[in-house]
């Protein structure tokens, strides 16, 4: 899950592997409706990830579902066996861009 300060009702659900990482991540986005933002209320995102599919969620509503199928020709799917899960909580950085005098903090 991905949530940057200029897309503040915008979250995007991405899987990064060999051949699909970076600018080019498998990837889906959920909009809250009518403008709202998700700094305003609580919201709970998961993520259910078996072998050979891994789903999206926020708020129990099902956003994206990827299976090998949706990788592109020739990519490895890498989400069948153990891994470390990291949180990031990063500013600034290629995606969006670097913080100004402008960016506002807590």
């Amino acid at each position: 899950m991905e949530n940057i300060g200029k897309e503040p009702g915008t979250v995007h659900g991405s899987l990064h592997g060999p051949g699909y990482s970076g600018a080019t991540p498998e990837t889906a986005v959920f909009n809250l409706p009518g403008g709202a933002r998700f700094a305003d209320g609580f919201h709970l995102f998961a993520v259910e990830w078996e072998p050979q599919v891994v789903r999206f969620y926020v708020d129990g509503s099902l956003y994206q579902t990827r299976t090998p199928a949706d990788l592109p020709p020739g990519a490895p799917w890498v989400f069948d066996h153990p891994f470390f899960l990291l949180l990031n909580v990063a500013v600034g950085g290629g995606w969006p861009g670097s913080p100004d005098g402008s960016s506002p903090f807590p």
